[in-house]
């Protein structure tokens, strides 16, 4: 039996359209549908736009209600209106839900939360990413939560600081809803292949450290190093990174597979990879991070955000500066010629995942919605 509640969940990044049809994330969708099995009534709130065909990574029609605006951003005049639209029909909305539950950080998920707080509705906040804990709405907004949820440790800890009822997730199966089966003991190690070959799998965005990613690639391919490199999804960048790919003549080299839904066909890429680049700039804990660690891959990464509340340097992973194509061109020639080093981090990289999701601390994530309302 449904537990007979309203929620609204606050998504931090757009959905698409379709004529009468909203599409998400795929991981974010399972995560609605599980909510929709469980209560009432689910609807879900944010923008929607056109999303170019190499941008698209809302592949996952939306099956419950949805409250959304199309968003307008050609000039500020028109953002400007967007978000006040925006924000009047969730007013109009408001009183019928029990619970507000609001991914953070985001420009409507900011107003969301002033909204929710000026007309005293409850509502609890899923920290994604990094937030300035300066900020004094910022400050009020954790306070007053009815719960916290985050998906490491580091954050787990400063949100402690302001609100005692903080939970901590894995997020990276169904946005933490589910947790992997891992083998009782390490079934590997990974051992190098003749041809070196690196994985990123994100969005190809700046931010995302792409561009320094190929920088490294065009001084990997003048030291003769063999190796291959496939970037999994799409993103802003994608074109202008294609065009640098035909620039430096690197096809031969780096493959952009463009967005890929099929979970298996993901999968394939990871199992066939010797090491996990993500040379992002900012990030909360990047679920293509736990998804490289189950693989038994070594992770070359920047310890930004929430990494390194799990990712230790030379244990499970080498760690790079933000905007340092040279020092993941020394990472990657490091592990070429140093067997040990590689087959270490490869073996403690999957240890850490098991570790991570046997741990009494983890919380499925539906049922710290659940246990709300029980309580």
């Amino acid at each position: 039996m449904k537990i007979k509640k309203d929620i609204l969940v606050v998504d931090n990044g757009f959905f698409s359209r379709e004529g009468s049809s909203y599409f998400a994330n795929s991981d974010t969708n399972k995560f609605f549908d599980d909510l929709s099995k469980i209560f009432s009534n689910v609807t879900v709130f944010q923008f929607h736009k056109k999303i170019n065909k190499n941008e698209n990574i809302l592949n996952a029609k939306i099956n419950c209600d949805v409250l959304s605006k199309s968003f307008k951003d050609s000039n500020i005049l028109y953002k400007l209106f967007s978000y006040l639209n925006q924000s009047l029909l969730l007013i109009k909305k408001i009183k019928k839900f029990d619970l507000i539950y609001i991914f953070y950080p985001g420009n409507i998920n900011f107003l969301t939360l002033l909204i929710a707080f000026l007309f005293k509705k409850k509502y609890a906040i899923y920290i994604r990413g990094e937030i300035n804990f300066k900020n004094q709405f910022n400050r009020i907004f954790l306070k007053n939560a009815q719960f916290l949820v985050s998906n490491n440790t580091i954050l787990k800890s400063k949100l402690e600081n302001f609100n005692k009822n903080s939970h901590l997730i894995v997020s990276y199966l169904d946005l933490g809803n589910k947790l992997p089966s891992l083998d009782s003991q390490f079934l590997f190690p990974k051992k190098l292949s003749n041809q070196l070959k690196l994985l990123f799998v994100g969005r190809v965005e700046r931010r995302k450290g792409i561009f320094e990613l190929i920088d490294s690639c065009i001084h990997l391919r003048h030291k003769k190093i063999n190796f291959t490199l496939d970037i999994l999804g799409g993103g802003s960048s994608f074109n202008e990174i294609n065009e640098l790919l035909i620039k430096y003549n690197l096809q031969k080299y780096v493959s952009l597979k463009g967005q890929i839904s099929n979970y298996s066909e993901i999968a394939s890429y990871y199992k066939k990879s010797d090491i996990f680049v993500l040379p992002s700039y900012t990030e909360g804990f990047p679920r293509v991070i736990y998804t490289a660690m189950e693989y038994g891959l070594p992770i070359i990464t920047t310890l930004v955000g929430g990494i390194p509340s799990i990712m230790k340097d030379q244990y499970n992973c080498l760690s790079v500066s933000v905007e340092s194509s040279r020092e993941i061109i020394d990472a990657v020639s490091l592990l070429k010629k140093n067997n040990t080093l590689y087959t270490d981090l490869s073996k403690n990289s999957y240890e850490t995942i098991k570790k991570l999701v046997n741990s009494p601390t983890v919380n499925i994530h539906k049922d710290i919605l659940i246990n709300y309302f029980k309580n």
